[in-house]
């Protein structure tokens, strides 16, 4: 007696063993062989499922903020040299505090995580950064 479920399993093997063959088929060059692109790929796309989807969110975030980071502050210390009539110092400690702060406050947050969860700790760390985004949003004063 055929049990219920060899129907799907019989379907979903059938699906793996096409889906594999479609994977080598790329792999391969025009003549056969395996060429390196497809090699690389392939080692691409196990590196790209090795890692959760939230370590990916995580790491696509702070790609975006230091992004957003290096690309204002050039035009920022410009910006309040301008403001401060000539001042050098000032625009420097304006824009380099805000990494010293991090990297202090970093050594931290690893024992902060630890007592309070992981969770907690980032949430509150993502509203304090947009807290002090929109402070340099809605400044108009030095």
């Amino acid at each position: 007696m055929k049990s219920r479920n060899s129907g799907f399993a019989f379907f979903f093997c059938r699906r793996k063993v096409k889906w594999e063959q479609e994977q080598n088929r790329q792999r391969r060059g025009a003549g056969g062989e395996i060429t390196m692109l497809g090699v690389w790929r392939e080692r691409w796309r196990q590196s790209l499922r090795a890692y959760d989807t939230a370590i990916w969110i995580r790491v696509l975030g702070t790609a975006l903020t230091s992004i957003t980071n290096f690309m204002m502050r050039p035009y920022l210390v410009l910006y309040l040299h301008d403001r401060m009539e000539g001042s050098v110092l000032l625009p420097m400690l304006i824009v380099g505090l805000p990494p010293l702060c991090g990297m202090l406050v970093n050594l931290y947050g690893g024992t902060l995580s630890d007592r309070y969860g992981r969770k907690p700790i980032m949430l509150i760390s993502l509203w304090i950064q947009a807290v002090c985004m929109l402070g340099y949003m809605l400044s108009s004063e030095i």
